[in-house]
């Protein structure tokens, strides 16, 4: 533990004894990554707490951002410098590397680089690059390539193959409908059910 309080001191580069009070979060403001705690102590309430020390580091990071009325730890850096160092619940956590940026909380998680997204929520998951798009859920799966999808284009195939005329010799006129239609319509049913 000393080693760590002498690591944030060297960080601050003061003289000053570092401290820490439990308090209770008033507000989150997520856009801002900061918040409004009390501490349980009864002192003064502290506004804009930021979660991270150095927030602005080129939005790199790990954030985690409490829940409203949780408790959390407040370290104070100096006497004008605090952050928020451990919290008991939380609505959210965010890590950004680089362009890579991964989030978490209760509804599901999200993995992003540039333009390639992953997600993972109660719906079922999703994986999207660009205009391609993959998404997979109890209710089936859904292929996107710009406005084609896997289904349309398969229902598209097999309404053509049923449609399949053949001119037949010697007679020269068209033949009906193939005998196994009934087939290439139990395929489709079956396309529609596996896909979105």
């Amino acid at each position: 533990m000393n080693s760590i309080a002498e690591a944030l001191k060297k960080l601050t580069e003061t003289n000053e004894q570092l401290y820490a009070k439990v308090c209770t979060v008033q507000r989150v403001d997520p856009e801002n990554q900061c918040c409004d705690v009390v501490p349980i102590d009864g002192s003064a309430e502290l506004f804009d707490v930021p979660f991270q020390m150095n927030k602005h580091q080129g939005g790199n990071g790990l954030w985690f951002y409490p829940t409203q009325n949780s408790r959390v730890l407040v370290v104070f850096l100096n006497k004008y410098n605090a952050c928020i160092c451990n919290i008991n619940e939380l609505d959210l956590m965010k890590l950004v590397i680089d362009k890579l940026e991964f989030s978490i909380d209760k509804d599901g998680l999200n993995l992003q680089k540039e333009d390639v997204q992953f997600g993972v929520n109660h719906n079922g998951l999703r994986l999207k690059e660009g205009t391609t798009e993959f998404v997979a859920g109890s209710d089936g799966f859904l292929f996107k390539k710009d406005l084609d999808t896997l289904k349309s284009l398969m229902s598209d195939l097999l309404n053509a193959i049923m449609g399949i005329t053949v001119t037949s010799s010697p007679s020269g006129g068209p033949t009906s409908i193939p005998l196994n239609s009934i087939a290439f319509k139990a395929i489709q049913t079956r396309f529609n059910h596996l896909l979105k």
